[in-house]
């Protein structure tokens, strides 16, 4: 496991991403705020990427070309000391950005920032790990393991890779997505 401490966070060199699987196995330390856990980009928000978040106003967001699809579960929601198997998978449409926590779709608000469909653009760019690289939004937790599929998955492989998980860090999960 990594600790991050609230102040750091990890990037990649740049990786292109247009549908796409994102997932980490992360808990998040209670109390600290600003949690990014995974971003495509600099700064999602203000430009072309995406984003999962643990307290964000949006949980899940995509980005591109200005074209915005944004979801949001309640503050803090993963912010508990507690481990968990989180995936943001984006297949080209708003209806189709999806938040999934140890194998449970999960159903957020439409519109925290916007409900439009971005499309499926390739976008390259760093993939920051923990925090986001244009602001202090880094989170105070321990990362055990990430994921990146840069294509949609089939339900196989998402049982696959939530069962792996599961099994691997005595993470409970379900499956409904």
């Amino acid at each position: 496991a990594i600790h991050l401490n609230g102040s750091t966070f990890m990037h990649t060199p740049s990786i292109t991403l247009g549908k796409y699987v994102m997932a980490i196995v992360v808990r998040v330390n209670s109390g600290s705020a600003n949690h990014i856990l995974l971003e495509h980009g600099n700064n999602a928000d203000a430009g072309d990427g995406n984003y999962v978040s643990a307290s964000n106003a949006c949980s899940i967001l995509v980005q591109r070309g200005g074209v915005i699809s944004g979801k949001a579960l309640s503050a803090n929601w993963a912010a508990d000391d507690q481990f968990r198997l989180i995936a943001h998978v984006y297949n080209n449409s708003h209806n189709n950005n999806t938040l999934v926590v140890n194998g449970m779709a999960q159903t957020g608000t439409s519109n925290c920032t916007a409900n439009a469909d971005p499309g499926s653009a390739n976008f390259s760019a760093a993939l920051n790990i923990g925090g986001r690289a244009a602001t202090s939004a880094a989170i105070t937790g321990d990362i055990v393991e990430i994921f990146v599929y840069d294509r949609e998955i089939t339900a196989a492989e998402g049982k696959a890779l939530f069962t792996y998980a599961g099994n691997r860090y005595n993470i409970p999960v379900s499956f409904n997505f």
